[in-house]
């Protein structure tokens, strides 16, 4: 049980740091560079997912499948949803996507995201709840 969460906690501090050196943050108050959407640090952050999920699965059993591929078809439809309703009610989008969007409310690149995030809720409410 700790060493799940512990090998899933120190590959997203590595995720992290290496995301602050990929930003070349200054510390001295200069500027940051900002950066947009490259698909190759989507696969990367990918890749990320995909090693703690398998290795969650891994050690955890099959049982988690269930959760991610409930919130892969849940969460996008939900965030479509309310997109559309807000889009309707309020006249404004609440958010956009420009890749591989689905009538601009949802991407298809946000499907792994919500399995992800199908993890999280699956590790919060097996150990903390």
């Amino acid at each position: 049980m700790t060493t799940t969460l512990l090998v899933f906690f120190l590959l997203l501090f590595s995720i992290l740091v290496l995301e602050f050196f990929f930003l070349k943050i200054k510390v001295n108050g200069k500027a940051h560079k900002q950066y947009h959407f490259t698909f190759s640090r989507y696969v990367f952050y990918i890749i990320f997912l995909i090693v703690s999920t398998v290795f969650i699965i891994y050690r955890e059993g099959i049982s988690l499948l269930l959760t991610i591929l409930a919130f892969t078809v849940i969460g996008p439809f939900f965030e479509w949803f309310i997109g559309i309703t807000y889009y309707k009610i309020v006249g404004q989008k609440l958010w956009t996507y420009h890749r591989g969007t689905v009538h601009g409310y949802t991407s298809y690149l946000a499907i792994p995201l919500w399995a992800f995030g199908g993890v999280l809720a699956w590790i919060v409410v097996k150990y903390f709840i």
